[in-house]
């Protein structure tokens, strides 16, 4: 019933969309230009846009199809990979929904975060998992201020996360939890630590039914 997606960008209720802040291609095209420029990619990390379609759109001239299928292996999980070039795409499109840099190396990941935001200060950077680092003209948090307006009466909100673009939704909500495998930075800002997904949910229906 209710979807928050690209970590804010867009707030959907119903099969309503509520909220939808996306990021101009142009000012992702010249982000992507200055971090080549800096030599980040695509020897560090490549970046991609996912469209709506479900397929990501790599820079595929500039990588070559040898990163390419490296890309297709490491990342099978992925699994709809478009035609399409990323240069291609932000020429024939005004906006997307944000931008992913795939690190090579999660030692590099810290780097990249530090050095995107450094090199485009203009855009909303997040560290999203151990090997990406992500932008967004949005946050969890404030999609979810979106959502809880348009809630009629109370609503009493749980949320799990496990990376550091959690943290926002983590520092405004009461009942936070954090996976228990996320690094102690993140860990910190949840309210609780907890082993998995299942056990919240089962202890908050558990809380319904006594209720």
């Amino acid at each position: 019933d209710v979807l928050i997606t690209d970590n804010g960008a867009e707030v959907w209720m119903e099969n309503r969309c509520l909220h939808r802040e996306w990021l101009p291609a142009a000012q992702v095209a010249r982000a992507l230009e200055a971090l080549h420029s800096d030599g980040l990619w695509p020897s560090v990390c490549v970046p991609f846009v996912t469209m709506p379609d479900g397929a990501h759109r790599f820079a595929r001239r500039c990588m070559g199809e040898a990163a390419m299928v490296r890309i297709m292996e490491t990342q099978a999980h992925l699994r709809h990979f478009s035609d399409e070039d990323l240069e291609d795409l932000l020429e024939r499109v005004p906006d997307v929904p944000g931008v992913s840099l795939y690190v090579w190396k999660d030692r590099d990941t810290s780097q990249v975060l530090t050095k995107a935001r450094r090199q485009t200060p203009d855009l909303l950077w997040h560290q999203t998992s151990h090997d990406y680092v992500e932008a967004c003209a949005s946050d969890k948090a404030r999609a979810l201020h979106v959502l809880l307006g348009s809630l009629t009466g109370d609503a009493a909100v749980s949320y799990v996360g496990d990376g550091p673009n959690d943290i926002p939704v983590f520092d405004v909500l009461a009942d936070t939890w954090c996976m228990d495998t996320a690094p102690a930075s993140v860990r910190s800002h949840a309210a609780n630590v907890t082993p998995g997904v299942s056990q919240v949910i089962e202890r908050k229906l558990e809380y319904v039914e006594k209720a």
